[in-house]
């Protein structure tokens, strides 16, 4: 009998991990298996949102936590952690004996099997000879400008709030010459490359060559599908929850999880949606106030 999927995963947004888990549903869903997000209801999308989980899912279903959901938060018996980024810069470091680990590509964890599912939209960004490259720019997102490099002041920035759509992006990195990224590890640089620019990463010398992984990543993904298939549907129901013991090194971090959480148990009753965003708020707030 197969076991259905629940992906705990907020509304879909710019960032490459969040589409990520969506297209995972998708694949999972090609495959023939029953899906479900629990999210933020979004009617423009066809997938199945749930906004509680009953016990016949906690006891049969696989749960799919990223790597900054803190422990088992739901109390499923079957966990797969999909690990998208570096766990022990910005999100909790160690996970359960008993889940199940996956991780987006090797550099992220040295252990678990690596899962790779492409976030790419070929049809927002590609390179167009018709169109003028007039333009440099430099993008900042995780770790922020951490050297100052005083030629991108006349140089355009892009950071996960600009530009405000995917398209706008797209129409940018078209016109872009070089594109000069402080994030070694963002799917931009991919996007960019699609759309004829130049990428370069700042370094503590100077900038390096990126060097794009993502065809070698895209001739081993729907082997990567099947062996995520074939290892979780044999998960047993045997597992027991277990429960993280949190110790926390942040006061900010930890208030904005209780002012979340409670906000989060007031909604619950009468607005799913906002009770879901304060959900994914809390958990996000805790992953970064608890101790490495």
């Amino acid at each position: 009998m197969k076991k259905d999927y629940v992906i705990c995963v907020p509304k879909l947004s710019n960032s490459n991990g969040v589409r990520v888990l969506y297209r995972l549903a998708d694949k999972l869903i090609d495959f023939g298996y029953n899906v479900y997000l629990f999210s933020v209801p979004d009617e423009k999308f066809h997938y199945n949102y749930i906004t509680e989980i009953n016990d016949d899912l906690r006891q049969n279903a696989i749960v799919v936590y990223p790597e900054f959901i803190i422990g088992n938060p739901l109390g499923f018996r079957n966990v797969a952690r999909y690990v998208m980024y570096y766990p022990n810069k910005l999100m909790q470091k160690n996970f359960a004996e008993n889940e199940l680990i996956f991780v987006y590509e090797r550099k992220y964890l040295d252990y678990g099997d690596v899962l790779w599912v492409s976030g790419l939209d070929e049809s927002i960004f590609y390179k167009d000879e018709k169109t003028v490259k007039d333009r440099d720019c430099y993008f900042v997102y995780k770790g922020g400008i951490w050297k100052d490099i005083p030629e991108f002041a006349n140089m355009t920035k892009i950071t996960r709030q600009y530009p405000k759509t995917r398209e706008k992006l797209g129409e940018l990195l078209r016109r872009t010459k070089t594109l000069y990224s402080y994030d070694d590890s963002s799917f931009i640089l991919e996007e960019a490359l699609l759309c004829g620019c130049e990428v370069k990463l700042v370094k503590n010398d100077g900038f390096e060559d990126y060097k794009s992984t993502y065809g070698e990543y895209l001739k081993s993904g729907e082997a990567q599908i099947k062996n995520f298939i074939e290892k979780t549907q044999k998960m047993s129901n045997d597992n027991k929850p277990k429960k993280r013991n949190l110790e926390f090194v942040n006061f900010s971090g930890r208030y904005n999880y209780f002012v979340y959480k409670i906000a989060y148990n007031i909604f619950r009753n009468f607005d799913k949606k906002i009770a879901q965003k304060c959900w994914f708020r809390a958990q996000t707030r805790l992953s970064r106030s608890v101790k490495e």
